[in-house]
């Protein structure tokens, strides 16, 4: 139930996650295009002893068991590949403007578990890529060969011209900056839905009825106000049920009230179990307690009502310290909201189903089906007499 409401405000303010996905999509978009598309081409080489240096087989063997256990050889092969001096030394030879320059980066590794070394080289560029690629491995193959008497470079592969670029990968950018601006617009819409939320003003008041355990009458109409706001905005409906809890003396078979204290905390246990988190049951003075059942329609409302006067029904009467009385019973009225009335006409609608339920000889649950007769201007009816007008508005 709480997805349906998070569903119904999103589509209640549509628009405005449209505006800030359109927003922050734009911005992507011009950004992306303004990122010039990088190449990247690589030569390959293979470390390997020189042959000429070879007395035999055996100082060859010698030789590559040395290799293979010096990575420190391999690695500086790498980074003399990599160096800013060896990058420059291209750059003279080649002659590049310093627009061409732009953008270049030159990287050495060595691929793992080999004795391959790897030049890679990006840029904007795909010829110029290539071109400074090739000359980055000749002035490589130069510096190495003063540097070691034992070790040199043989290529194995050269350059290629590069078809394809390696990055950026726009539609990733826009499918980024696009669900940036989803989730954006997904805040704004329950910021302003927050915002638009009525506000208790008085925070000192206490919500909880310490006599009972229940709500108390000033936190119920707050929420009932809150329920009638989100209903109307959202399209949904709810329930509004009165309860009158009271006991049958064994003499003279007389009606009497519970006293709220010792019975309502065990009637609220047990009603507790049986509603959702959303439901709100409050105290309104007396042995009169209100029930909100926000998105419970009149069926499924009758359904649990009658259950529930049957569990408050099960609270024993020595158990409340009545130990003379029969048995514990209540009357129950309600009504469905249909997106017209205040909260002052549907307190006083329930009121009125709950008079008819405790009046009733059999069906001690009652919905009140209102008409023209029935609506509560026309018949003065307040649905509990401690109720101000205060508390109705």
């Amino acid at each position: 139930m709480e997805l349906k409401i998070y569903l119904q405000i999103i589509q209640k303010y549509w628009w405005l996650i449209l505006g800030a996905f359109v927003l922050t999509l734009i911005p992507t978009y011009l950004f992306v295009n303004s990122q010039p598309w990088i190449y990247e081409t690589e030569a390959t080489f293979v470390i390997r002893p020189r042959s000429g240096l070879a007395a035999n087989d055996d100082e060859i063997v010698d030789a590559l068991d040395t290799i293979s256990r010096r990575v420190e050889i391999n690695t500086t092969f790498a980074e003399v590949s990599s160096s800013s001096w060896i990058k420059q030394q291209a750059i003279e030879r080649l002659a590049l403007s310093p627009e061409d320059q732009q953008g270049l980066k030159v990287n050495g590794r060595v691929v793992a578990g080999t004795n391959i070394l790897e030049i890679s080289v990006q840029g904007p560029d795909p010829e110029i890529v290539q071109t400074f690629a090739n000359a980055v491995s000749r002035e490589t193959l130069t510096y190495v060969s003063n540097l070691y008497d034992v070790f040199e470079l043989e290529p194995l592969d050269a350059a290629d011209l590069p078809t394809a670029p390696v990055s950026p990968n726009k539609a990733l950018n826009l499918a980024l900056g696009g669900g940036l601006g989803l989730l954006l617009g997904i805040g704004l819409v329950f910021f302003v839905e927050y915002l638009q939320e009525p506000v208790q003003v008085d925070s000192r008041i206490n919500v909880i009825d310490l006599e009972t355990g229940a709500y108390n009458q000033s936190y119920f109409m707050l929420r009932l106000r809150q329920e009638l706001s989100r209903s109307r905005h959202n399209n949904y409906s709810f329930s509004l049920a009165l309860i009158k809890v009271y006991h049958r003396g064994l003499m003279h078979n007389t009606e009497q009230f519970v006293p709220a204290t010792s019975a309502f905390r065990l009637i609220l246990n047990s009603l507790e179990p049986n509603l959702r988190e959303e439901d709100i049951v409050a105290h309104l003075g007396q042995n009169t307690f209100a029930l909100l059942l926000p998105h419970m329609p009149g069926d499924a409302t009758q359904d649990l009502l009658t259950f529930l006067r049957t569990q408050i029904g099960l609270v024993k009467p020595e158990q409340i310290g009545e130990g003379q009385a029969a048995a514990i019973y209540c009357s129950i009225g309600f009504v469905v909201y249909r997106q017209q009335e205040t909260a002052s006409e549907l307190l006083a609608q329930a009121a009125q189903a709950l008079a008819e339920a405790d009046t009733a000889v059999y069906g001690k649950v009652h919905q009140l089906m209102p008409t023209a007769a029935q609506l509560p201007h026309a018949n003065g009816h307040s649905p509990v007499g401690k109720l101000s007008p205060e508390a109705g508005r």
